[in-house]
């Protein structure tokens, strides 16, 4: 490999780094502003959960709290390690974290 070509590489890897920290910071961006914007909407559905798991349960219906059909509240939910089924939200389920079904 010649001079040129390492130094391409290099430039190549350090664009790749610099994208990815890029891509962290506006998810965490995006994740803030998420959190700020459904506060009353996460803070409830958070109690029900709670409320749930003290109960010795390990999932929450979609029936028993609508707002769980809701795709953008199952995505930050995924991203939160729990996972899916047709019809509920688990928090002790042996699928892999965050799948969505």
């Amino acid at each position: 490999m010649s001079r040129t070509a390492k130094y391409m590489k290099a430039l190549v890897e350090k664009a790749h780094a610099t994208k990815r920290v890029a891509d962290m910071l506006y998810y965490e961006s995006a994740t803030h502003v998420f959190e700020a914007r459904e506060k009353v909407v996460l803070d409830d559905l958070f109690v029900a959960i709670t409320k749930r798991a003290n109960q010795g349960f390990t999932s929450l219906s979609t029936c028993e709290e609508p707002v769980l059909k809701r795709i953008e509240i199952k995505a930050y939910l995924a991203k939160k390690g729990f996972t899916f089924d047709s019809n509920a939200v688990h928090w002790d389920n042996p699928s892999s974290p965050g799948e969505l079904k």
